[in-house]
């Protein structure tokens, strides 16, 4: 079966004190519920069902077994990208790593014609950022309305009182009925990010101004303060909010350093460090729906700076894009000892105009996710930047048909990737595409030689160059 439940296939041994082992063919299971008769699981190891059988109820012993599902549509790789096996996906949220295991979360609606009040948090796992199984939808709208866009952030002081290394999931509730439309909701996990409980005091955080955004929580621990510190965005803003417990929030400080964000407004924002040779930078990541200097394209973009005191101080006022095509809500993994990020397959003026092709849509299913990308920091062209790559764990998986690499240099400008060119010209330092539904013009260095590798699927080309230096998620024609 797909989504929720797994096909199970059990024969009961006796044993002793009515318990019976069960062994049965699953993708990744841990957790082992009984709901209306339906047996489901997620994560590995054995567990204990209690079963009610004619007024008598016995302890079950089941035995977990790891294989992968016959139904494919629950592995996606370099190529296909990740998507449901049916409903409507669209942001990434809630992203942590514990215990060997990759845990995504995304905004999810079991309908394809999806409706802002009808958005969950479905929920997926990987061991190695390449193959996912998509689990039991995590978290479903509650009184407090939809379940918008959100972090994770495990607990592993225990400060919030659910328990040492609870993981707290926040997000933004959202009623389209009611004028208090966003607000910040809190639930929580105690078996790893498995299933959730709603705090019983929600919503946690309302903003003084409803009429201009107050959503996307992201939540990191700041060691110099001993603080934990949410980013939300304010229109045109990122509001970073200070808490001791997760529980209780005060605004600590705002950064409205965006010059070319005159025609969009921030969404899904996050703040998080990154190192490179001794040195320790700040970023702040966000998106828009129209970027100015992207004519009008959406975009994950992100500033480079420092965070002292509780206050973002970016080095400068230039707007950084993460990539230049077909990415949007990028978000990244807490509890990582690296920054590794993922986008919505996303652009505006193309989602507008082809809402209905295969690249984003089937019968079934709505949405695909870009392939994890970890993040470096590096130099370019002089001037300090990130670098996004896929990890190594993505390029040892892939094949060679999926992971293609080249190198353009004046001597050899060109390279063919059927069904769309990139041509090098040295006098421009730039890099085109041609045959995309999005080409682009891309700057690169003034180096003489440009490494280049693609990641190559039916719907879509993922282009990094110089090492993700520049990137490029190309949409294919799949008409």
């Amino acid at each position: 079966m797909k989504g929720d439940t797994d096909a199970v296939k059990a024969s009961p041994v006796p044993s002793t004190a009515n318990t019976y082992t069960f062994a049965w063919t699953t993708s990744d299971p841990k957790v082992v519920t009984v709901d209306n008769g339906a047996i489901e699981a997620v994560g590995f190891g054995n567990a204990i069902v209690k079963a009610e059988l004619m007024g008598k109820t016995a302890e079950i012993a089941v035995n977990v077994v790891a294989t992968p599902p016959d139904d494919l549509s629950f592995y996606t790789g370099a190529s296909q990208l990740f998507h449901p096996a049916s409903g409507f996906m669209n942001d990434p949220n809630g992203l942590f790593y514990k215990d060997g295991v990759w845990h995504m979360y995304f905004q999810y609606d079991p309908n394809i014609n999806a409706t802002n009040e009808g958005k969950c948090w479905g929920h997926a796992v990987s061991t190695n950022l390449y193959n996912w199984r998509e689990c039991k939808v995590a978290i479903r709208p509650d009184e407090n309305g939809a379940i918008w866009s959100g972090g994770c952030v495990i607990d592993e002081r225990n400060v919030a009182g659910f328990g040492k290394d609870a993981v707290l999931a926040f997000y933004t509730s959202y009623d389209g009925n009611k004028v208090k439309n966003q607000q910040t909701s809190l639930y929580y996990s105690t078996d790893g990010g498995y299933t959730f409980t709603p705090y019983s005091k929600n919503p946690i955080m309302v903003p003084d101004d409803y009429d201009i955004g107050f959503r996307d929580p992201q939540i990191i621990w700041y060691e110099p303060m001993g603080i934990y510190v949410m980013t939300l965005t304010r229109g045109k803003a990122v509001d970073f909010y200070q808490s001791t417990n997760l529980l209780d929030w005060t605004l600590l400080s705002r950064f409205e350093g965006a010059p070319d964000m005159a025609k969009g407004t921030f969404e899904c924002p996050s703040l998080f460090p990154i190192s490179s040779g001794g040195q320790t930078k700040w970023v702040v990541m966000a998106c828009s729906l129209i970027i100015d200097s992207m004519d009008g394209r959406s975009g994950v973009l992100y500033y480079l700076g420092d965070f002292v005191g509780g206050v973002f101080v970016p080095d400068d006022t230039d707007t950084h894009m993460a990539d230049f095509g077909a990415t949007y809500a990028g978000s990244t993994w807490n509890h990582a000892d690296r920054r590794i990020m993922t986008s919505w397959l996303f652009e505006y003026k193309h989602w507008l105009q082809h809402y209905n092709d295969a690249m984003y849509r089937t019968k079934e299913w709505c949405g695909r996710l870009t392939t994890p990308r970890e993040i470096t920091l590096g130099t370019y062209s002089g001037k300090q930047i990130l670098k996004f790559y896929p990890p190594k764990e993505v390029l040892a998986a892939a094949s060679a048909e999926e992971c293609i690499k080249a190198e353009l240099s004046s001597s050899s400008p060109s390279f063919k990737c059927d069904p769309f060119t990139l041509t090098f010209d040295a006098s421009k330092a730039t890099i085109t595409t041609k045959g995309l539904m999005n080409d682009a013009v891309l700057k690169v260095d003034d180096a003489t030689k440009h490494d280049i590798l693609i990641l190559r699927g039916d719907y879509c080309a993922q282009i990094f160059i110089d090492g993700g230096a520049v990137c490029h998620t190309g949409l294919l024609d799949a008409r």
